[in-house]
């Protein structure tokens, strides 16, 4: 029974990913789904928990405040990805 953790899960791959994991199309029994991104990701349905959270991963109290659900599994799907990384190469980085 695994707790998973995406990061980045407001994005179009987190939410592709949160419904296929939340259909039973991965080959891991889910007991909680936790969908993190600096704005709220939709819920999918799931025959399972399902906790939406955010914030900004860069902030070290966010780290511990995720660390602490203690989840199985993380994927890590967060990126900026717009003209403002190519302008702004450290925060793109």
């Amino acid at each position: 029974m695994s707790k998973i953790l995406i990061l980045g899960s407001a994005g179009m791959i987190g939410q592709k990913l949160a419904h296929r994991i939340a259909v039973g199309a991965i080959d891991v029994a889910v007991t909680e789904l936790v969908l993190y991104d600096i704005v709220e990701a939709s819920r999918p349905d799931a025959a399972f928990s399902v906790q939406i959270t955010s914030g900004n991963i860069a902030d070290p109290e966010e780290a511990k405040r995720l660390a602490a659900m203690k989840p199985d599994i993380v994927i890590h799907l967060a990126a900026i990805v717009s003209s403002d990384a190519e302008i702004n190469f450290d925060k793109g980085w």
